[in-house]
């Protein structure tokens, strides 16, 4: 009986490289056949990830000249295949070197934005510093690709945290891997790509915390996690608070410590961690990541959304904000 039940385990471990191997196929002829900067804001991931490095806004101007040029070249505007892909402006902008980018935000509009999507790519790209944007797009998008096969790897292993037999596991390994949205974003460059892995790894982590317990591989996949997804987007610090509710309530298990002394730690933790913050160069990273100087034109979210309501959803009719 254990003899068949290892060649069950074997057979399905086989399997779940083949659903591997399948969406490295998929992602490298994707990332082949959609057409170059036909990502969401692929102008823009793609700029940011060459101006990787590059401190001054006078530095980075070649390359948006670059791109910009290329996305003339590829009449970008005029084959977008999403209607929302295209990029329109009603605030001119004055043009330099006899050469106006001010039809492309993505490329416009890119300041100082830093991710580990955008490292990473930058690392890929480096070996082929000559180039031509058109071609060295398709490289970047690789990135993508990495972050897609391990994102599907953990949905594996997930699974199987969770209870999931090997043969349900697959299943859902599968059922990430073809999930249509999903494959098109490991197939262009977009830091959503690297989000996702992030988030699954610290998913990977909570779920073996919770199950086994508190131990330095458990500490070291949350950790990880956590620093993967606020160094890749601003949406990641959502697994702070998550971070330290998984923290405590593990604490509290391992050592036998009250609730209501674990809370009372948690928020001196907190507090030091926020102080710590505000003198340091963090405070300027998450305050860039997040927008926190970003001022609105409404006066509360309320009105914002009450704006938004009046311009999509009217009596018997739903229309579409994008083509507004």
């Amino acid at each position: 009986m254990a003899s068949i039940q290892r060649f069950l385990n074997y057979k399905t471990q086989s399997v779940m490289y083949f659903v591997l191997f399948l969406f490295l196929i998929k992602g490298l002829v994707l990332t082949s056949i959609i057409p170059a900067f036909q990502g969401p804001d692929e102008p823009t991931h793609y700029t940011a990830t060459e101006n990787v490095g590059i401190g001054s806004e006078e530095d980075r101007y070649p390359k948006k000249i670059e791109v910009s040029q290329t996305l003339e070249m590829l009449q970008f505007d005029e084959i977008a295949w999403q209607k929302t892909n295209t990029q329109d402006f009603e605030t001119p902008r004055v043009p330099q070197n006899n050469f106006d980018i001010s039809k492309y935000s993505g490329v416009v509009s890119i300041g100082s934005a830093s991710s580990l999507s955008y490292t990473i790519g930058s690392w890929l790209g480096a070996p082929f510093p000559d180039q031509p944007v058109a071609s060295k797009i398709f490289i970047i998008r690789l990135s993508s690709i990495i972050f897609g096969l391990l994102t599907v790897y953990l949905s594996f292993l997930i699974s199987k945290k969770i209870g999931f037999s090997e043969e349900n596991s697959l299943f859902i390994s599968i059922l990430v891997a073809f999930q249509p949205m999903f494959s098109f974003l490991s197939s262009v460059i977009n830091p959503d790509a690297a989000l996702i892995f992030a988030f699954s790894l610290f998913i990977y982590g909570a779920v073996s915390m919770l199950a086994d317990g508190i131990g330095r591989k458990n500490i070291a996949l949350l950790s990880m996690g956590l620093i993967a997804a606020i160094l890749t987007k601003g949406p990641g610090l959502i697994l702070a608070p998550l971070f330290m509710l998984i923290l405590s309530f593990s604490v509290c298990e391992k050592f036998k410590i009250s609730m209501r002394m674990m809370t009372a730690y948690a928020a001196i933790f907190a507090v030091a961690a926020a102080m710590i913050i505000t003198i340091t160069p963090l405070k300027g990273y998450l305050s860039s990541i997040t927008h926190a100087e970003t001022t609105s034109a409404f006066s509360s979210p309320i009105e914002s959304l009450s704006k938004y309501l009046g311009k999509t959803i009217t009596q018997g009719k739903l229309s579409d904000s994008s083509l507004s």
